[in-house]
């Protein structure tokens, strides 16, 4: 059996980065960086999406700053 694995990093319950990729709407590298943050999806919304596409949290880790899930899925 194959997977497929993602990594979504986490901040403030956002989820900012997928597999090193920008969730946002604003760049990470804007001056606003509250405005940047706050135009990632919020945690839940992206794991019910991802969910719903048939993707499993299979493992967590964390820091005092951010959060990583990990995902995977079946190919």
């Amino acid at each position: 059996m194959s997977f497929k694995y993602l990594v979504m990093v986490a901040q403030q319950g956002r989820a900012t980065w997928e597999n090193g990729t920008w969730l946002g709407s604003v760049g990470p590298t804007d001056p606003d960086a509250d405005k940047a943050l706050k135009s990632c999806p919020d945690t839940h919304v992206y794991l019910d999406a991802r969910g719903a596409e048939g993707w499993e949290l299979v493992a967590t880790t964390s820091t005092p700053q951010l959060e990583r899930l990990y995902l995977k899925k079946k190919l």
